[in-house]
């Protein structure tokens, strides 16, 4: 009982500070953040990408801040990341980024912070597993097999 008080009290102080920031000092100005908006919808099995060589969107990799494609963090915690591709933003569509939880099936959808035609760099809070990388725009999903790891254990590496 005693963790879950201390975690609601955490987030009840964090919240305050960060409404205090938003308001400045004097009530009327200041800092505003910006919170992610929970994504409660995601379709991990849209429609996949057109077979079009001209137009495919296409995932070459995934890297961390520290540029590489694991973080050795078991608890959950933020991920930023960089994805490498080709054609992310075909015309203007919304871009989505999923996690699959490749033990599991869960899909976790990240938080985009820029993008363009070969890179969408954004964040994620992910709990230990295998994830397999989806770019989601208004043309499908990218069909290749890119992983992130987050957590130590030992997981199965298929080398094409």
């Amino acid at each position: 009982m005693k963790k879950y008080t201390y975690g609601l009290i955490l987030l009840y102080l964090s919240m305050l500070m960060m409404f205090s920031i938003g308001c400045g000092s004097s009530g009327g100005g200041g800092v505003t953040p910006v919170l992610p908006t929970p994504n409660t919808t995601v379709n991990p099995n849209p429609t996949p990408i057109s077979t079009n060589p001209s137009d495919k969107t296409t995932l070459k990799s995934i890297v961390d801040t520290l540029g590489v494609n694991y973080d050795s963090e078991s608890k959950a915690s933020k991920v930023t990341f960089i994805l490498k591709g080709t054609n992310f933003t075909i015309d203007n569509s919304p871009l989505q980024v999923l996690f699959i939880n490749v033990a599991t099936g869960d899909s976790l959808a990240g938080s985009l912070t820029a993008y363009t035609m070969e890179s969408i760099n954004g964040y994620i809070t992910l709990p230990s597993g295998k994830y397999l990388v989806r770019v989601i725009n208004n043309t499908g999903y990218t069909v290749q097999q890119v992983y992130f790891y987050k957590g130590l254990g030992s997981y199965e590496v298929t080398v094409k």
